[in-house]
């Protein structure tokens, strides 16, 4: 980190929670590759997505050189009445994730970033009896000191739903709870937005409200940008390649890069998601 103009590398991921049934290997498998990968981006804030108990322990044994804010377990997943004889069927599939969910935990590299204080938010207030499915969703955040500044950074962690007629509830949620912590401080939120760039969710989160900047997307903001954007890859055929994972921020800050990184050639993929990384110049 340069003294004279400190800046920050930040990633976001999904991991894949390991206990869900899916087209990738086994996390047994992928878990070299992913912390391979994470090593290789350095980033100085790292927020994952989908990560099981098993998961933590393992980061913390792998990743010693970070800090873990683990967050909260989102909790259960919750069926419609008469959905309930489905029960059975989906923790087969999903795993501890239907019982307890998943955590997003925030890592802070030692030494670089500090952490001051942290929390967790609940996303949903009420969830309607006709919901089918809902899926609980939380944010992780933590307020630091970054090495090299004077200033702080409060740095946001989250994995929004696939329900459409819940998304812009949860976004509307997610922007009012950013806009009341702002005090003109650098702050952050990374994710898996399960959205794309131009969707209602990220025109939501750019818009200015009430007097408040709205975040910039610092894959569009960079000055440098490495590789193809695409964050998401299975079944291509069926959902294309979309960028649904984010690292948005405000005010708004220089990015010197942004990187979405494949998978090594000849190795397996950390997970379904691949990694964003911007780099950003702190005042």
């Amino acid at each position: 980190m340069d003294a004279a103009r400190p800046t920050l590398r930040i990633t976001t991921l999904n991991l894949l929670h390991d206990a869900i049934r899916n087209l990738e290997p086994a996390w047994v498998e992928r878990r070299p590759a992913a912390i391979a990968m994470l090593q290789q981006l350095a980033p100085d804030v790292l927020c994952l997505q989908e990560v099981s108990p098993r998961q933590l322990d393992d980061l913390r044994a792998d990743l010693p050189e970070f800090e873990i804010v683990p967050g909260v377990p989102t909790g259960g997943t919750r069926l419609a009445r008469w959905l309930v004889p489905l029960r059975p069927v989906a923790r087969a599939w999903w795993g501890d994730y239907f019982a307890v969910g998943e955590r997003c935990p925030i890592l802070l590299r030692r030494n670089v970033v500090t952490p001051v204080e942290t929390g967790s938010f609940a996303l949903d207030e009420h969830v309607p009896r006709v919901a089918m499915v809902a899926t609980p969703h939380r944010v992780t955040w933590v307020r630091a000191r970054v090495a090299g500044t004077t200033s702080e950074i409060v740095v946001h962690n989250t994995h929004l739903g696939l329900v459409p007629w819940r998304q812009m509830k949860t976004a509307r949620r997610l922007a009012a709870f950013l806009d009341e912590g702002w005090n003109g401080t650098a702050q952050f939120i990374a994710g898996d937005f399960n959205a794309k760039p131009d969707s209602a969710v990220l025109r939501h989160l750019r818009s200015d409200r009430d007097g408040r900047p709205g975040f910039q997307d610092l894959w569009r903001a960079a000055d440098q940008r490495v590789g193809p954007g695409a964050t998401y890859h299975t079944l291509p055929w069926l959902f294309g390649r979309p960028r649904i994972d984010f690292v948005l921020a405000r005010p708004a800050l220089r990015t010197v890069r942004a990187e979405v990184t494949d998978k090594v050639p000849g190795r397996i993929a950390p997970s379904d998601h691949r990694p964003v990384t911007a780099e950003v110049v702190l005042a």
